[in-house]
């Protein structure tokens, strides 16, 4: 799902400060009057590939936005502040912080007020209490897992889905071997492997989103799956889309009536909802790989991808797409985007070879007040681009 390149990006516009420590930075605030979708607020954090955010419905006492990712595939002996997953805070006003660590990458991150749930490889929970500014990690106890060279092998978790505080949905599988189709619901005590429609092929669950009363996940092979409110799974059809190829989904999500799904390896796909277990493809081919989808309006929604692809979806089949990325932000793949309707966020990051020290991240955004710079975790970036209304 993430992009691999060997191009390392500073911060841009800005000017080292001696080792590392601070930048300093001194470009105008970005205009918005432009054509980007967002504007680039950090390019090149020494945090591994920043990979999924979820935003509060307002910004309140208890803060902004929280971003999750890490180091993947990495030698945890060389990561040497012990941050191989983290978790960051975003206050709205500028400063990204990473408040805590987790034993592995974090590639998803869900909220309901005071309690953030983030779920990643080796089937790690993490609860983090925004009031407290602190984390738990919750064990699982299953699935079981198989085995490659006498080691056991948990599935990884991709996406979580907290319809209360003890009220979740995660979704998963394994690369290697290893449980494919995981959908475990926990209610605060126990993890329940939920009851699938039978006949499904033993794939990896990406994601899994609200759609009004009921629940919908997607994964490899063009799956979808519906809860309905009477608490039964059903596979839905998608309509146009063959039954083979690059037809992965990796996002859903859902708003005012409209649900959007996005996928594609090589080229993007975008998919629709038409009405319970029954989908339409919207575009096909028309962009990088994509990965992130935020559903804002009936008639707007973000979508992210490869290469530092982002395009807004603008009712219909109307998509409006900036000019290329730049040189540097085209290295990076965007993962997740999320908002609240006035501030918007995308992550993503930089991977090459299963190094710490060729693996970065990236935030755009889109908000109210843009700022010339922005600080994560001590250091100043110069933000860039103008952006569109």
């Amino acid at each position: 799902m993430l992009h691999r390149a060997s191009v390392r990006a500073w911060p841009t516009g800005c000017v080292l400060a001696g080792a590392l420590t601070s930048v300093a930075c001194s470009s105008p605030p970005p205009v918005v009057s432009g054509p980007d979708v967002f504007v680039t607020a950090a390019l090149g954090t020494p945090t591994g590939a920043l990979l999924s955010v979820w935003v509060p419905p307002t910004t309140d006492s208890l803060g902004g936005a929280v971003v999750v990712g890490g180091y993947t595939g990495v030698d945890p002996t060389t990561v040497t502040d012990g941050h191989i997953g983290r978790v960051v805070t975003y206050d709205g006003h500028g400063n990204f912080t990473t408040v805590c660590a987790a034993p592995h990458p974090l590639w998803w991150v869900d909220g309901l007020g005071d309690d953030v749930w983030a779920v990643g490889e080796a089937a790690t929970l993490v609860h983090y209490a925004r009031a407290s500014r602190s984390c738990e990690v919750i064990p699982v106890p299953g699935p079981p897992g198989g085995t490659v060279g006498g080691t056991v092998v948990r599935p990884n978790f991709w996406g979580v889905f907290a319809r209360a505080t003890h009220d979740l949905y995660i979704v998963g599988g394994s690369i290697l071997n290893g449980p494919e189709l995981v959908l475990l619901h926990y209610d605060g005590s126990t993890f329940t492997q939920e009851t699938l429609p039978t006949g499904l092929p033993p794939v990896q669950l990406f994601k899994v989103n609200p759609a009004g009363d009921g629940v919908i996940v997607v994964g490899e092979r063009g799956v979808i799956l519906e809860r309905s409110p009477d608490g039964l799974w059903a596979r839905a059809l998608i309509q146009g889309m063959a039954p083979t190829g690059d037809n992965t989904l990796f996002t859903v999500s859902s708003t005012d009536g409209v649900t959007l799904a996005v996928g594609g390896s090589s080229s993007g796909l975008v998919v629709q909802r038409l009405s319970p277990l029954t989908w339409s493809v919207l575009s096909t081919g028309d962009f990088a790989g994509l990965s992130g989808v935020y559903a804002q309006s009936a008639t707007r929604a973000y979508i992210v991808g490869g290469s530092g692809t982002t395009t807004r979806w603008e009712g219909g089949t109307d998509f409006y797409q900036p000019p290329p990325p730049s040189v540097a932000l085209s290295a990076y793949s965007l993962h997740a985007t999320h908002g609240n309707g006035s501030t918007i966020l995308s992550v993503g990051g930089l991977l090459f070879e299963n190094r710490v020290d060729t693996q970065f991240g990236v935030v755009l955004l889109r908000e109210p007040s843009l700022r010339a710079s922005y600080v994560f975790d001590g250091v100043s970036y110069a933000a860039s681009g103008t952006l569109r209304p």
